[in-house]
């Protein structure tokens, strides 16, 4: 748990495990902008795919500045943290779902996903906006 974050700093991180074997692979790119209050906006990086792409893991910084220059506060986490409900959706009054090349030859947002999203749906009312990469907030 980091406390001591500024207020008028976005951080960007990268997690990585270390024991006696050596080093993991580390995680994609996340970022936070706290603004001491609950964040305003989720951004939830769903962008795994790593066959056929060119995936960065770091697409976080292209949302990042938009977000802040808009004046608002955010978190950022795995799609996975939302699935195994570490973080949830019912938190947040705006969620960025990054998806990039996501597509596999099955699936490219899961069912599971989707329920979330799904539910978020119901509680605002049916109000959901999609962003294109070209688009600002």
């Amino acid at each position: 748990m980091l406390t001591t974050l500024s207020t008028d700093t976005t951080y960007f991180f990268r997690v990585s495990a270390v024991n006696g074997n050596g080093e993991s692979n580390q995680t994609e790119m996340l970022g936070v902008r706290p603004d001491g209050n609950n964040a305003d906006v989720l951004v939830v990086n769903g962008f795994d795919r790593t066959s056929g792409t060119t995936n960065t893991f770091d697409f976080i910084r292209q949302f990042a500045p938009s977000i802040v220059n808009a004046g608002y506060s955010f978190d950022a986490c795995a799609n996975e943290a939302i699935q195994e409900g570490i973080v949830s959706l019912e938190n947040y009054p705006m969620v960025i779902w990054i998806s990039g090349e996501e597509g596999t030859s099955d699936q490219s947002f899961s069912n599971m996903e989707q329920s979330f999203v799904r539910r978020i749906w119901n509680r605002a009312g049916g109000c959901l906006s999609a962003v294109r990469k070209s688009d600002t907030i």
